[in-house]
């Protein structure tokens, strides 16, 4: 049990890790955020990685192990595309704007002729406008919105990389615009999200058992429950263990459990 405790830690940390490459390390910090656990596994780990993090709630959606699947058949058909620019803010704001204009329009034009030919209505396609921007010297680049005039570009740019990296460089003239970027988005209706009413917090009728688990180094008694059985307005506290046919998800001790109107599970931490 010892070996496989360090196990899970292990696996924990490299996790924690990639969690804050892509908060902590990008400006954020995760105790305003919730973590949203998917993937057949994510669930297992994820209240220990949230109390590691200090993140207060963990929201786990009906279909965790299948969330990728469920997105990709319910998103909107996108395309992106390219340019490689090399231009100075001080050359744009010289030249005029015509020039990334005229940059753009090939690249919209391609993106538009593409999606017609996935049978899209051409007519109905949004696009959006990016520019990969970078202080001149630097080996990498934030992806900025295309905003209407240099100025506007260059401060939302100053604003990114200060939040990104704690500063910012107030000459506009060591600003280099790296790549522009075009996207092209189809509509697409969402599909309709079933909404319940909370009921009652008695949770009982969804328990299937109860066994020793192991948390912080020692076995708890812990509560079995089926999440088909659970329903909106249902509460219960750690430890204990959800199955359901696509995931696992453990609730350790200290933390509390809500279903929602969508069927989520809310998990918040008592400390």
């Amino acid at each position: 049990e010892t070996a496989a405790w360090g196990v899970i830690q292990v696996a924990n940390a490299n996790m924690e890790r990639a969690i804050r490459r892509i908060s902590v390390e990008r400006g954020y910090d995760p105790r305003r955020f919730t973590l949203m656990p998917f993937g057949g596994a994510g669930p297992l780990h994820a209240c220990e990685m949230a109390e590691n993090l200090q993140i207060p709630r963990v929201l786990v959606p009906p279909v965790p192990g299948v969330l990728s699947a469920l997105g990709m058949l319910v998103a909107a058909p996108t395309k992106d595309y390219s340019q490689t620019v090399m231009r100075t803010v001080q050359q744009w704001s010289e030249a005029d704007e015509a020039w990334l204009v005229q940059e753009a329009a090939p690249i919209a034009a391609r993106a538009i002729a593409e999606m017609g030919e996935e049978g899209h209505d051409e007519a109905a396609l949004t696009l959006s406008y990016r520019l990969d921007m970078r202080y001149k010297g630097q080996s990498h680049e934030l992806t900025i919105p295309w905003a209407a005039g240099s100025h506007a570009v260059s401060e939302l740019f100053h604003a990114a990389h200060e939040q990104r990296y704690g500063y910012r460089l107030p000459d506009d003239e060591l600003l280099e615009v790296v790549t522009l970027r075009v996207t092209a988005v189809a509509p697409v209706d969402p599909p309709e999200i079933q909404q319940e009413s909370l009921g009652n917090s008695d949770a009982s009728a969804a328990i299937v058992g109860e066994k020793p688990v192991w948390f912080k180094e020692r076995p708890y008694p812990t509560t079995l429950y089926n999440r088909e059985n659970l329903r909106p307005g249902h509460q219960f506290s750690g430890p204990a263990i959800v199955f359901q046919y696509d995931t696992t998800i453990v609730i350790p001790p200290g933390w509390e459990t809500a279903v929602d109107q969508f069927h989520n599970l809310i998990l918040t931490s008592a400390a």
